[in-house]
């Protein structure tokens, strides 16, 4: 099964900063302590603010405290704030340890699961609005 290219290794914030070559004095100044309300309001600001490694539109933001600069915003695209935000405890951490579990979760309910490729799921969902169509 190929992987998504959205899916990495997880990392944690100082460690994507750090191989992204962002530039901390270009980010805004955060609050010294957190403030959710602030946070709120940055999250929710439209236009989202930009991501601080690659540009697009923002999901997240959290204050990252840098000796040298001081706090600054960090605001995340999805795929950058989901890449740091470590596992929930029990959860599998990789594509195939999440298809393990749908695995034995199906096999509990007596469903077998396959992979399907993109020109089979596309054809599946064909055949399904064919068949909406005609009822």
């Amino acid at each position: 099964m190929a992987q998504d290219s959205r899916v990495r290794d997880r990392m944690n914030l100082e460690e994507l900063l750090r191989q992204q070559d962002v530039d901390l004095c270009a980010l805004e100044p955060a609050p010294a302590t957190l403030n959710r309300h602030e946070q709120r309001l940055r999250i929710l600001r439209m236009p989202p603010w930009p991501c601080s490694v690659c540009g697009e539109p923002s999901a997240t933001a959290r204050p990252y405290d840098n000796l040298e600069q001081g706090p600054r915003w960090v605001d995340l695209c999805w795929d950058h704030a989901l890449l740091t935000r470590p596992p929930a405890l029990k959860m599998p951490t990789t594509v195939e340890g999440l298809f393990a579990d749908m695995r034995k979760l199906a096999a509990e309910f007596g469903l077998t699961m396959r992979d399907m490729t993109a020109d089979e799921f596309e054809d599946t969902a064909r055949r399904a609005r064919k068949r909406h169509e005609e009822s």
